[in-house]
């Protein structure tokens, strides 16, 4: 996710995906034929790969689906999973914290915006909203 987009001006959008479609297993596809369905935010985006995780625990990390740790730029994302996780990001960034059991299945989530009220730039937040110690 996001491996080529990170500009302010970025638009994202639903599309349905068809003709001769192929994919590579991992994250990349093509297609001859696409449809967009709907324009959607980059937290809508990271709600949706969060979801997508869900159902696919074996997926492979990125630059914004991290191990344990992460921070989010300025008006960013980052999705953070583990046994423990936790991030930061700066203001205006959104954080998802998604908690893994067993075989890396989620079993609890959290989605926080940095708004410098509720939640602070540059301090780290566990999947339960709380500040970490």
């Amino acid at each position: 996710m996001l491996t080529w987009y990170r500009g302010k001006d970025d638009r994202y959008c639903v599309v349905n995906a068809g003709g001769d479609v192929h994919e590579d297993g991992c994250n990349k596809i093509s297609c001859t034929e696409m449809t967009i369905l709907k324009e959607i935010t980059l937290q809508q985006l990271g709600a949706l790969e969060c979801r997508w995780l869900q159902e696919h625990p074996e997926r492979k990390y990125s630059s914004h689906v991290v191990k344990n740790s992460g921070t989010a730029e300025k008006d960013g994302i980052v999705i953070v999973r583990g046994k423990n996780p936790k991030a930061a990001g700066a203001l205006g960034a959104t954080i998802f914290l998604l908690k893994e059991g067993k075989a890396g299945v989620i079993t609890e989530a959290g989605a926080y915006e940095i708004d410098g009220k509720e939640f602070l730039p540059d301090v780290f937040y566990r999947v339960d909203g709380r500040r970490c110690k």
